[in-house]
């Protein structure tokens, strides 16, 4: 029982989804139907250049954790003889 009650808010969900692209469907010249999904969804490099340079900054100051402990690991190794 709890599973068809999952499986009918799943498709409830998924619904949604595919209504919106069906009307770009049928448009059989490619760049109408490319305007038509654009309406629907902007593509992604329409955000203000404020916003990107923020961004630019945020991803400068960001300190990959794994490659610090790359680091360490790779200079604790370097004293271990391998040909002994």
């Amino acid at each position: 029982m709890k599973s068809i009650i999952a499986v009918a808010a799943l498709l409830a969900c998924c619904q949604a989804a595919f209504g919106q692209t069906t009307e770009c469907r049928g448009i059989s010249d490619s760049t109408q139907r490319l305007a038509c999904y654009d309406k629907i969804s902007p593509p992604a490099t329409t955000a203000a250049s404020g916003s990107q340079s923020a961004n630019k900054s945020k991803a400068s100051n960001f300190v990959d954790p794994t490659l610090v402990d790359d680091k360490m690991l790779d200079s604790r190794i370097k004293g271990i003889c391998r040909g002994c």
